[in-house]
C-alpha cells in the first residue's frame, strides 16, 4: 500500500506522531503541530509574551483615559473588545507556556478566563440606564488595573532578572497579575496595590448586586456581579494563602530563610 501523498508538494506524508497539546490548545490549533519548544524558543516566546502584555495594557490605558475625558459609546466598545481579544490571546499563550514548563499557578490562568468573560459581557451590554450608572466606576476600575499591570511588569521583571542572575527561581517564571511566592523576595510593596484592586472587584460585585435588587435589570448586571465576586474573592484567597504559607511554619526555619535572603540582597545590590 503506497503512503499517502501531499497534494501541494507531492511528497509522501509520514506516519503522524502522537501529539498532545492539552484540551484547550487541541480545540484551537489541533494536535497536528507539536507546540513543545526548545530552550531557546521557550525563552523567546516568554519574552514576546511579556512584551505583548506591556504594550496592549499601555494602549488600553491610553484609550481609557481618552474615553474618560471624551465619553463615547464607540470608544467604550473599542476598549471592551480590545480587552476581550487581549485576555483571549493571553489564555492561548499561557497554555503554550504551561505546556513548555511554566509553573504559573492554575488560578492566575483561570483568572484570565474569568476576565475574558467579564469583558465579553461588557461588550454585549447595551447602552441602557444601568450601563450608564455603572460605566464610570467600571472604566476607572479598568484604568486602575492597567496601571497595576504596568507596575507589576516593571518591578516583577526586574526582580526576576536579578533572581535568575543569582541562580534562583525558574527560567519560565512569568510576571503575573497577582502575587506568588517568589515576590516575597523584595516585592511585598506591591501587595497593598493588588489588595486594593481585589477589593475593587468585590465592590464592583456589590454595586451590581445593589442595582439588581433595586428593580428590573438586564442579564448583564447579575452575570457581571457573579463574575466580579468570584474573581475578587479568588484573588484575595490566593494572596492570603500565599502569605500564610510564606510567613507560617517553624520560626527557626523563618530565621534561617531571612538570613539567606539578607545574603541574597547583598548579592543583588552588588549586581545593580
Amino acid at each position: 500500500m503506497e503512503p499517502e501523498q501531499c497534494h501541494a508538494c507531492h511528497q509522501p506524508i509520514g506516519r503522524p506522531r502522537k501529539i498532545s497539546n492539552g484540551l484547550y490548545l487541541s480545540i484551537i490549533v489541533g494536535n497536528s503541530i507539536d507546540l513543545k519548544m526548545t530552550t531557546a524558543d521557550r525563552f523567546l516566546f516568554k519574552r514576546d509574551y511579556e512584551k505583548f502584555k506591556l504594550r496592549v495594557t499601555l494602549l488600553n490605558m491610553v484609550l481609557l483615559i481618552v474615553n474618560l475625558v471624551f465619553p463615547s459609546r464607540p470608544l467604550d466598545l473599542l476598549c471592551h473588545f480590545l480587552m476581550v481579544w487581549y485576555y483571549c490571546t493571553l489564555t492561548i499563550r499561557e497554555s503554550i507556556l504551561r505546556l513548555n514548563g511554566s509553573q504559573m499557578h492554575w488560578w492566575w490562568v483561570a483568572h484570565h478566563y474569568f476576565a475574558t468573560a467579564i469583558c465579553a459581557v461588557a461588550v454585549t451590554w447595551q447602552d441602557d440606564e444601568d450601563y450608564r450608572a455603572f460605566r464610570l466606576q467600571f472604566l476607572l476600575f479598568a484604568l486602575y488595573i492597567c496601571i497595576c499591570q504596568q507596575l507589576q511588569y516593571k518591578y516583577q521583571s526586574g526582580c526576576l532578572r536579578r533572581l535568575h542572575s543569582l541562580g534562583h527561581g525558574d527560567s519560565m517564571d512569568l510576571t503575573l497579575e497577582g502575587f506568588d511566592m517568589w515576590m516575597f523576595r523584595g516585592l511585598t510593596f506591591l501587595l497593598p496595590i493588588l489588595v486594593f484592586a481585589y477589593l475593587g472587584e468585590i465592590y464592583n460585585a456589590y454595586t451590581l448586586y445593589s442595582m439588581w435588587t433595586r428593580g428590573t435589570t438586564s442579564w448583564h448586571v447579575p452575570t457581571l456581579g457573579v463574575l466580579f465576586f468570584i474573581v475578587g474573592n479568588g484573588n484575595l484567597f490566593m494572596v492570603v494563602k500565599i502569605a500564610i504559607q510564606k510567613l507560617g511554619g517553624d520560626p527557626r526555619i523563618r530565621k534561617q530563610s531571612l538570613q539567606t535572603k539578607f545574603r541574597e540582597y547583598n548579592g543583588i545590590d552588588k549586581l545593580k
